[in-house]
């Protein structure tokens, strides 16, 4: 049986952060996900790590080796070996509240058929912030529209659960810059 929601990870070189994201994804008060672990050949132990907890969570995580390389690519390999109706991003040096995907699955209930996007809080040390988020709508009259906001330069994947027939209409992620640590001195990543 597929998942409702496949959960994407691209992984980089992220050995110190990678136990406390997978953590935070196993262990969601929603059950029926998939979580998928994408390696962007890393050099440091991150392979092992992922390995490690698909071991441990066989039925639940996939681990797979980013054909290319770069954020984007390894983000579009997620998408084209995704199974979910959803796609959810998560950041490798990033974790979730364990009620993230719940609350993100009960608001798709609320708005079929349209991105959902809930408030994200960054933190960095003792420094906290809101992310201010915009509604998300299919209609060509928004000023917003999904098509837009996936055509973008660039933008946040966090806190959002994306229908995965919208990368079917609108297409994969563009080799870009994506934001991936909004923090006020740095807020843009290309690795």
């Amino acid at each position: 049986m597929m998942p409702r929601v496949s959960i994407i990870v691209a992984v980089f070189n992220r050995e110190s952060t990678l136990d406390r994201c997978i953590d935070s994804l196993v262990y969601q008060t929603y059950d029926d996900i998939e979580i998928l672990l994408i390696d962007d050949h890393s050099t440091d132990n991150s392979i092992a790590i992922a390995q490690k907890w698909r071991e441990h969570f066989p039925d639940k995580i996939r681990v797979l080796i980013n054909p290319q390389k770069g954020v984007a690519s390894a983000k579009n390999c997620g998408v084209q070996n995704a199974t979910g109706e959803y796609i959810e991003f998560v950041d490798s040096d990033d974790y979730i509240d364990y009620r993230l995907t719940e609350n993100l699955v009960s608001g798709a209930a609320d708005f079929p058929g349209e991105m959902v996007v809930t408030p994200i809080y960054s933190v960095q040390g003792k420094s906290k912030w809101r992310r201010e988020v915009v509604s998300l709508s299919p209609s060509a009259n928004s000023e917003y529209t999904i098509e837009n906001y996936l055509s973008q330069d660039f933008y946040f994947l966090h806190g959002k659960l994306i229908p995965a027939r919208f990368f079917d209409q609108y297409g994969l992620l563009p080799n870009c810059l994506l934001y991936t640590s909004p923090s006020p001195r740095d807020s843009t990543s290309s690795r």
